[in-house]
């Protein structure tokens, strides 16, 4: 099985099955453990409470297989901020970016919390003011 986790239906990719953050929170509970080769988070965690992001964290893990993948994206607000501050970044386009952000998460915390249950970093990149984590679920 492959699912996106989303904080905005739009932008839900083709036929894949997707769960839309509601109200902070993403209902996974349709999800049986570890049954996902895949699992796209594309501004799910964007939209998620602050304080439910380690416990979002765990239950998305939970959801993949072993020798399964796990594709973050969000808002990073390091290269965010700078990006604004440089001029880079027009008012205008700052303000559309965050203006459905419930909470920012730092990707060393991301990193970190799915390290302690055998999802293991791939890579990390950033692309404008984006990061996109890749992780592979070992143990």
């Amino acid at each position: 099985m492959i699912i996106q986790i989303l904080g905005d239906e739009k932008d839900a990719i083709g036929n894949m099955d997707y769960v839309v953050v509601k109200d902070g929170e993403a209902n996974l509970s349709e999800i049986v453990a570890s049954s996902c080769t895949h699992i796209l988070v594309n501004g799910g965690l964007d939209a998620t409470e602050f304080s439910r992001e380690k416990q979002t964290l765990l239950d998305i893990a939970s959801k993949v297989r072993m020798g399964g993948t796990l594709q973050i994206k969000g808002v990073c607000l390091d290269t965010l901020c700078v990006s604004f501050m440089n001029n880079t970044v027009s008012t205008e386009s700052y303000n559309h970016v965050i203006r459905n952000i419930i909470s920012i998460h730092r990707t060393s915390d991301i990193i970190r919390t799915l390290s302690e249950v055998g999802i293991v970093l791939d890579t990390l990149s950033y692309n404008t003011i984006f990061y996109e984590l890749q992780f592979s679920r070992t143990g």
